[in-house]
């Protein structure tokens, strides 16, 4: 109807209510039931009041309710139509307690293209995996998402809810921006953009849960060994039951051991198919760009990463991962690797892909000096050696290529004044074996990383890498030189 239809019309229900001799109205144990062509819901125990002013021009209402078996208590004031310049609108004084949840609205409610509900809210959720289900949505049991609170201006029109320049706080971590949410389809939908300062994800995070611990110790692989811990799952299951389009951006993100700096990103989700693209990242005291796609809706979990990190400290990054770094230098690695599987170790098994990486003026947990002809095939362990000193290098470089259980290392090259070493070889990650081959020379003086040039003439000998990785042998293989022309 036109609007001055809907002026008369909200006139005549003031003008109506005004009139009616009841001023109150009790209801005790009641009950209402709501039903479609697909579902049926209840409201049961409806107790409270409905008070209504003797103008007709005010009307407050206080009660409690269960509903999906929790106790729901509401009080509601609000003037009827007819009361303010714009009658078409209904100002809402609204209050709601639940077990689960708290919410204080101040604002209205407008009859425009159907009902709106606008104004300000204060959300308290206390556990919001229990609460959504609560309300119907499909949210799998995990870690973290707990307490949510939620405040600033509100709207609400059919299925959709939004926050604008709202504040939020999820599991201890806050943000400003908006946020709404549209139960419409048939996943619920996540949208808006979100400043976090610094937001902590190891509570989100799957954690293994160890085997069963052996009555006594036992050789490995033997009947009475401990069970290996198990693999982390990463099919996570809540992206089958959301769908997602964020902007997000944080000043600090603290995951574990690693602190990643300023980073802005944005993620996609449909269909358990997750796109995050990262802007800005800033890590370990570098910074970078990249892709991470996610596609949870395979029968194995397919991913794909690939981007840019350019000045790292490779000692940082590698350290919250591991106990000892291998490496300590400023470092770029330009990447692109993807994987399949169920579990974090399948992932690991099936991932391909390869990762070219620079570095500079650093140093490796590595003497490099026992993979010299001379040191190699001296009197001295050249094992223990290896392992028992590090090497200062200029530069270093290299290409990494994935393959199932394997990674192949080209074009290795360090360069350790006055020594480069170049080399390539196999690392097979099932076997924990490596198969390696090392040439050194003298470099020439000044010489760069591309193209350094030996100082002496004639082929160097070779030096072999073979066996476990832990306690290879190291060989000599010497290098005969050319025949010389006829």
């Amino acid at each position: 109807p036109a609007g001055g239809h809907r002026d008369a019309d909200a006139r005549r229900l003031g003008k109506a209510l005004a009139a009616i001799p009841v001023r109150r109205v009790d209801i005790g144990e009641g009950s209402v039931t709501f039903a479609s062509r697909t579902e049926r819901d209840a409201i049961s125990h409806l107790n409270g009041s409905i008070l209504l002013s003797g103008d007709g021009a005010a009307l407050s209402a206080a009660g409690e309710l269960i509903w999906r078996g929790e106790r729901v208590a509401i009080s509601l004031n609000s003037a009827l139509p007819g009361t303010k310049a714009n009658e078409q609108s209904l100002p809402l004084d609204l209050s709601v307690q639940t077990p689960l949840a708290a919410a204080e609205f101040e604002g209205e409610g407008v009859a425009a293209d159907g009902l709106q509900i606008k104004g300000q809210l204060e959300l308290q959720i206390r556990n919001l995996r229990l609460f959504t289900r609560w309300l119907g949505l499909l949210i799998p049991d995990g870690r973290g998402f707990g307490s949510f609170s939620a405040s600033g201006p509100f709207q609400w029109q059919g299925t959709r809810m939004a926050f604008d320049e709202g504040s939020f706080v999820l599991d201890g971590n806050r943000a400003l921006g908006t946020l709404g949410l549209d139960a419409g389809g048939a996943r619920p939908k996540i949208d808006g953009t979100l400043a976090f300062t610094t937001i902590a994800l190891a509570q989100y995070l799957p954690h293994t849960a160890p085997g069963p611990a052996p009555a006594a110790a036992a050789p490995p692989g033997s009947a009475a060994s401990p069970e290996p811990k198990r693999s982390l799952p990463v099919d996570f299951p809540i992206l089958h039951h959301l769908d997602l389009d964020l902007r997000l951006s944080m000043t600090r993100i603290v995951m574990g051991a690693l602190e990643v700096g300023q980073t802005a990103f944005s993620v996609a989700l449909n269909s358990g198919n997750l796109v995050a693209d990262f802007a800005v990242l800033d890590l370990c005291g570098g910074t970078g760009s990249g892709r991470l796609a996610f596609d949870a809706a395979a029968p194995d979990t397919q991913v794909r990463l690939s981007g840019h990190l350019s000045g790292i400290a490779a000692k940082r990054c590698i350290e919250a991962a591991i106990e000892a770094s291998p490496l300590d230098a400023r470092t770029s690695v330009i990447f692109d690797l993807s994987s399949s599987g169920r579990s974090m170790n399948s992932l690991i098994s099936n991932l391909s892909g390869t990762a070219m990486i620079k570095a500079r003026a650093g140093s490796l947990a590595l003497d490099l000096n026992a993979l010299t002809p001379e040191t190699a095939s001296g009197a001295q362990d050249p094992v223990k050696l290896l392992f028992g000193g590090t090497t200062e290098f200029a530069e270093a470089s290299g290409e990494l290529i994935f393959r199932k259980d394997s990674i192949y290392a080209a074009d290795l090259r360090v360069l350790a004044p006055p020594r480069l070493f170049s080399g390539d070889g196999t690392i097979d990650l099932k076997k924990r074996t490596l198969e390696f081959q090392v040439v050194s020379e003298l470099a020439a003086r000044g010489a760069p990383q591309e193209g350094s040039t030996p100082a002496a003439s004639g082929p160097p000998p070779t030096v072999l890498l073979s066996g476990p990785w832990k306690s290879p042998v190291i060989t000599v293989r010497e290098t005969q030189p050319p025949a010389p022309a006829q």
